[in-house]
């Protein structure tokens, strides 16, 4: 198996944008997580989300869990971000964590080795509405 490459979030985001995406937070979070580029991570989302209509749409949280493959960890269920992302990072390890945005409906914010690789900042109170665990996701990649 390779080595997962830990690209930064302004390197992926420009990927995303390149490719003509938005709304990719969750694509971001999958290619945090695993290594893999920004193209993999769309056509893997196209493949395991069908209803996903491609190009600048979000995912809602039952169709994170069928691109992810594992169910979303609901014990962090309304604390706020700060609080959850402090824990996870005190941890160490690779998680999503998936809060409940006004503006844009949700937010997937991508942890790895204890550093958020977003820009969501640490402060931030949004309450989290699910967690997903990097080494709890049934990808090939991983």
């Amino acid at each position: 198996m390779r080595k997962p490459k830990a690209r930064s979030f302004d390197k992926l985001k420009k990927a995303f944008e390149f490719n003509g995406d938005n709304n990719y937070c969750t694509r971001l979070a999958f290619c945090v997580m695993t290594g893999l580029s920004a193209g993999k991570s769309i056509a893997y989302c196209k493949r395991m989300v069908p209803e996903w209509e491609g190009k600048g749409h979000g995912l809602s949280l039952s169709e994170m869990e069928k691109f992810f493959g594992s169910p979303a960890s609901h014990d962090y269920d309304r604390k706020q971000f700060r609080t959850v992302a402090r824990e996870l990072a005190e941890q160490g390890g690779r998680y999503v964590i998936v809060t409940a945005s006004k503006r844009a409906g949700g937010h997937a914010v991508a942890i790895r080795d204890g550093q958020i690789v977003d820009f969501t900042e640490q402060d931030d109170r949004t309450p989290v509405i699910g967690v997903f665990d990097g080494y709890g996701l049934k990808h090939e990649a991983l």
